[in-house]
């Protein structure tokens, strides 16, 4: 690589590692937050189902508005509220305080989905290191997942002696900083600076329609369902089958992040010339690993770290193709559509596996989420299939 793209692609990995670390902080102790602050269950999830809908609905309108007034301006403003959202979580003590401190975490995080990603692709096409963008974001998926496990690693290492509060308040302090290097050292791209919001959300939908995008959206929420579902589903599949004592969560956490590490390397061996077919086989065999996690207790271990790994290798390779379909013009855009379609089927595998969990068990309710998330990817290959989408060209080319 150039000396520039190389500069570029090195803040890039460690923006995503090091965001990464600190997010998994928060994912770790924002519930032992919530209960230290006396809030019950019932009140946790309809926070929560608050918090997710402002982010959803964030989520598209702040991606065109990237396009619009700069990706790595909306980065580092997304990155600073988020951080600053997080920080006064950790500070909250009570219902009051913590509302608004989540609604700002949300919203800095659609700000920041897909803006960094974006300013990287069109910096690296504008100056015609194109090669170079798989590689990147391949560099970046095995950083994000790497530096969850350093995450996981320090909450085991300091949760016994400092409260979650006080990791929350610094990990979203840490995140201060980042901000500002993001606005001072990122590359200055934007996609549509004299489109409106309204006019670039109206492309976008025109540009999925007319470029038939319907096979990797498909292919998009059947890796989100199954997502949803193994994230939920591994710690009771161990606990229920009495398979970990629950001190040794942290450790599996830990492996399963490093089997995710590995899978997104692998993509690097992903044939080029098939993104479509990889990517479907890639989810289908995540959905496989489900299915084999929840059939038997002796398959639940290594149905669980194979889910890990093609869960890398199939966000990886789901992440690479999405951007090879996005025009420069729409990138931002087009990929918050695409982060709300996988919201959306996040959560649908969520609902499934919850409502399951309580008549069939947590083993039956992931192979059933499981079968939905195949059925619904082999629907987007077979949509796909005999369909050519090129990737556009480089502006000027």
């Amino acid at each position: 690589m150039a000396g520039s793209a190389a500069g570029v692609v090195r803040r890039f990995v460690f923006l995503t590692g090091a965001v990464a670390a600190l997010d998994f902080v928060y994912g770790a102790l924002f519930v032992v937050q919530l209960r230290s602050l006396g809030i019950d269950p019932a009140s946790i999830g309809a926070l929560f189902a608050v918090i997710t809908g402002v982010g959803m609905v964030l989520e598209a309108p702040s991606g065109a508005l990237a396009d619009r007034w700069g990706h790595h301006r909306t980065a580092a403003t997304g990155l600073f509220l988020w951080g600053a959202g997080q920080a006064l979580f950790g500070l909250a003590n009570s219902l009051p305080a913590v509302v608004p401190a989540l609604v700002l975490w949300a919203a800095g995080q659609s700000f920041f989905s897909g803006a960094p990603t974006s300013a990287v692709v069109n910096h690296l096409r504008e100056i015609g290191r194109e090669d170079d963008v798989a590689h990147a974001l391949r560099r970046a998926q095995v950083s994000r997942w790497l530096s969850s496990g350093a995450g996981a690693a320090a909450v085991l290492a300091f949760g016994a002696t400092f409260p979650a509060s006080a990791l929350l308040a610094v990990s979203g302090a840490l995140m201060l900083p980042l901000a500002v290097m993001v606005f001072r050292s990122f590359p200055s791209t934007s996609g549509s600076p004299h489109r409106s919001v309204a006019a670039s959300l109206k492309a976008a939908l025109l540009y999925v329609r007319t470029h038939r995008l319907a096979a990797c959206i498909m292919i998009s929420a059947g890796q989100g369902m199954a997502m949803g579902a193994l994230i939920l589903g591994w710690q009771p599949i161990l606990l229920d089958s009495e398979l970990a004592e629950p001190q040794l969560l942290g450790i599996a956490l830990l492996l399963f992040t490093a089997a995710c590490a590995v899978g997104a390397w692998a993509n690097r061996y992903a044939p080029k010339n098939a993104p479509l077919a990889w990517a479907a086989i890639a989810v289908l065999l995540l959905t496989v690993s489900l299915w084999t996690a929840g059939s038997t207790n002796a398959l639940a271990w290594p149905g669980l770290v194979l889910a890990e790994f093609f869960l890398g290798l199939a966000g990886t390779s789901v992440y690479i193709w999405q951007q090879s379909l996005f025009s420069d013009e729409l990138r931002n855009t087009l990929f918050s559509v695409m982060a709300t379609v996988s919201g959306i089927a996040v959560a649908t595998g969520d609902f499934l596996f919850g409502h399951l969990w309580n008549t069939i068990g947590a083993a039956g309710a992931v192979q059933a989420v499981a079968l939905c998330a195949a059925a619904v990817t082999t629907l987007g290959w077979l949509t796909g299939a005999g369909r050519t989408t090129t990737q556009p060209a480089a502006p000027g080319a």
